[in-house]
């Protein structure tokens, strides 16, 4: 007779944490609870457990393929996993410190935030690598625990990067608050079991509000300020590909050897949707001009000497430079401009300076 247990995928939790201290990159983390951060997920992908197969015929083989020329190796493979979820505190200092290989806090970046700078190169990540708590800037460890009283069936992923990591926040759903999206991969191989006596932790309260950056400010290639922007949505992109390079023998015989980040660049891009007026409408006309360089600031506080405000306690984004990659009108109920832009370097003025706490 079958099983009679039903389980739905909700009934999965997810959590997260760097790398096991005491062995380095690349290891999962059994600490049994108090390094691991509970994730608000809304959906999420299994990762697969495909090896590397080759069925093709070989020659003397008859006309039916032989089982025993089928060549399976689980060595070399990279699996992805997508998250997906309401924007809290934990998200997002540890997936985008993970992407931009920043800690945050930590110079160049000031307290509270993540700077990513002109010259942004993350540090190529070695297999048994020293890790050290709240590392979130190196590789990160995914359990998934089960519903099942079978716990040797939880799902757990060592070495992990993140290579995309998308907030956004519409100002007509869930009054305003982000959301993000996430794609994390690893070139080591997964495992299932249980950490034993985890200590079950709790998610983070801590949301993020569109409404609450009351201070807005578009800015050209001279730092005057252009106007203040409605802004009825606003999303930032990140992508930095990973590349999982050379075979080794640990964790466990085939794991790669070092990590690379960053390759070929950190992208960054966002898009906003503002309304149409007086103030926004030259944006049209900037679009155009070949020496466009557009700086864009969203907080709780105006700037102090072109960065956050001391004190600064919640979500802040300031680009310093960037060129409009779209500008496009839509005609609805209300007129709006649909704008998107790329994130650019120029001199030696931060990139994007992301204040979290």
């Amino acid at each position: 007779m079958a099983n009679a247990n039903v389980f739905s995928g909700k009934e999965f939790t997810v959590f997260v944490s760097h790398d096991l201290t005491s062995s380095g990159i690349g290891y999962f983390n059994t600490n049994t609870g108090t390094q691991w951060r509970k994730l608000d997920i809304e959906s999420y992908s299994f990762p697969n457990f495909n090896p590397t197969q080759e069925f093709e015929m070989r020659t003397g083989t008859g006309r039916v393929a032989d089982i025993d020329n089928v060549f399976t190796s689980d060595e070399g493979v990279v699996r992805s996993v997508e998250l997906s979820g309401r924007l809290d505190a934990y998200s997002l200092e540890i997936l985008l410190s993970n992407l931009t290989g920043l800690d945050k806090g930590v110079a160049p970046s000031s307290t509270g935030e993540i700077a990513v700078q002109y010259n942004h190169s993350p540090t190529t990540l070695a297999t048994a690598g020293a890790i050290s708590e709240g590392d979130y800037h190196k590789t990160l460890s995914l359990y998934f625990a089960n519903p099942s009283t079978v716990e040797d069936e939880n799902i757990r992923l060592n070495g992990c990067v993140c290579t995309s990591f998308n907030i956004s926040a519409d100002m007509g759903t869930a009054g305003g608050r982000f959301n993000y999206t996430a794609t994390l991969e690893t070139g080591f191989s997964p495992t299932k079991g249980a950490i034993g006596s985890f200590t079950n932790p709790s998610a983070s309260t801590t949301f993020y509000y569109m409404k609450d950056l009351t201070n807005r400010h578009l800015y050209d290639s001279s730092n005057v300020p252009l106007f203040s922007p409605l802004v009825e949505s606003f999303g930032l992109n990140f992508s930095s590909s990973a590349k999982f390079l050379g075979r080794g023998s640990t964790p466990v015989l085939g794991d790669p050897e070092v990590i690379g980040r960053s390759l070929p660049e950190l992208e960054i891009t966002y898009d906003m949707k503002l309304k149409y007026d007086d103030d926004s409408a030259p944006l049209v006309d900037a679009y155009r001009q070949t020496d466009q360089d557009v700086e864009l600031y969203m907080a709780t506080a105006s700037e102090t000497d072109d960065t956050f405000p001391t004190g600064l306690s919640t979500i802040g984004i300031d680009i310093n430079h960037s060129r409009l990659s779209n500008v496009s009108f839509d005609s609805g109920d209300i007129a709006s401009l649909s704008i998107s832009g790329k994130v650019l370097s120029s001199g030696t003025d931060e990139v994007i300076v992301i204040n979290i706490d």
